[in-house]
């Protein structure tokens, strides 16, 4: 199965499959696969500016506090 290739890049805009578009997999801009892609960037943007805030993963997942 293939997988993207993360890119730290913020998407502002998360790319919605209109009714009009055909489902297409296959490529990474694929309509079926672009807001995967998109979302999967984005993620890694802030990861990587978590990490540069120095803020690693071990202290936000010990510190109690999560999402809910």
């Amino acid at each position: 199965m293939p997988t993207f290739t993360e890119a730290s890049v913020y998407t502002s805009a998360i790319n919605r499959i209109a009714t009009t578009e055909p489902v297409l997999g296959g490529a990474a801009d694929a309509p079926a696969n672009k807001a995967a892609g998109e979302l999967t960037n984005r993620t890694k943007y802030l990861f990587d500016r978590r990490e540069a805030a120095g803020m690693p993963l071990s202290r936000v997942l010990s510190s109690g506090r999560h999402l809910s």
